[in-house]
């Protein structure tokens, strides 16, 4: 753990490293287990340099129906959760919150500190829930172009725009490691689009846009009518039809302002961390406790 904090790695023994606890934690999937606490200090290396994962305590049983509707609870270390953990809906936390730490993890050893680091935990999390990382290459100008589209796929906000499996992470790093070519991407246009709706409450638009459509079809036909209206009225003008064109982007800009305005409830997200140092203290009455964003 001491060699994965002392500051950046070579991205060839980073991505070994990373491929070996994918590989790992996918197996844990498998067995039905969530990590949910993956860092740098959880993984050791032996004398050979195979890592291994430890620190099970916020663990969680896939198949376990308890506490799925339980929220408030932030588990986790905020500079390496992902953005389902800081929201504190313990029951939409599974495989893709480790998809995410492990891509946290592979960020901070080619770079040297996590994605997100703030002045305190909430200006983490605030971060974590409001921006993307600051770009890989920006920092580690000689990470190579492929590393950055593997660390970048597993930091998507938007759960669906992450690697399916820590297996898949897997596989990509293999091919990174061998030279071949790998199934992560630069975003296209869907994927933009998504990550813009991805965090917003009217994300379900990218499945189902027939009240976009309306909308859009109400403000066409009003469009048209001013213009039918403008032309009965036989108005030289252009200035009315240019007004009518105006009034035309100024119905639309709620939707995009609504569309773009984020889901995440950081109040929730306040409330949670609230709770977990009210919990902590109780549990610790005395000493002092420590707090690393």
């Amino acid at each position: 753990a001491a060699r994965l904090r002392s500051g950046p790695l070579p991205e060839r023994d980073a991505a070994l490293i990373l491929r070996d606890v994918a590989r790992a934690i996918q197996y844990a999937h498998e067995q039905g287990v969530v990590h949910r606490d993956l860092k740098p200090a959880n993984v050791l290396l032996d004398r050979d340099g195979t890592p291994w994962v430890a620190d099970f305590g916020l663990a969680k049983s896939i198949a376990d129906d308890e506490g799925l509707t339980i929220s408030g609870d932030m588990l986790g270390t905020p500079s390496y959760m992902s953005p389902e953990q800081a929201i504190g809906n313990v029951g939409s936390i599974g495989p893709a919150a480790d998809v995410w730490g492990l891509g946290a993890m592979l960020y901070a050893l080619l770079c040297g500190q996590p994605p997100f680091v703030g002045s305190s935990i909430l200006d983490t999390v605030r971060q974590l829930l409001d921006r993307d990382p600051p770009p890989l290459r920006v920092i580690a100008p000689g990470v190579s172009r492929n590393l950055e589209l593997i660390v970048s796929k597993c930091l998507q906000k938007p759960v669906d725009l992450r690697y399916s499996s820590a297996g898949a992470l897997a596989v990509d790093l293999d091919a990174f490691l061998e030279g071949r070519s790998i199934s992560a991407s630069s975003a296209h246009v869907s994927d933009l689009v998504a990550r813009w709706l991805g965090n917003t409450p009217q994300s379900y638009v990218l499945d189902f846009w027939g009240p976009l459509w309306l909308a859009q079809g109400l403000v066409l036909f009003l469009m048209m009518l001013i213009a039918q209206v403008l032309l009965w009225a036989e108005v030289a003008s252009r200035t009315p039809y240019v007004f009518a064109l105006v009034l035309s982007f100024i119905a639309w800009s709620p939707i995009f302002i609504n569309l773009a305005r984020p889901i995440h409830d950081l109040v929730s997200a306040e409330r949670g961390l609230a709770t977990n140092l009210g919990v902590t203290r109780c549990r610790r009455p005395s000493g002092r406790l420590r707090l690393v964003p």
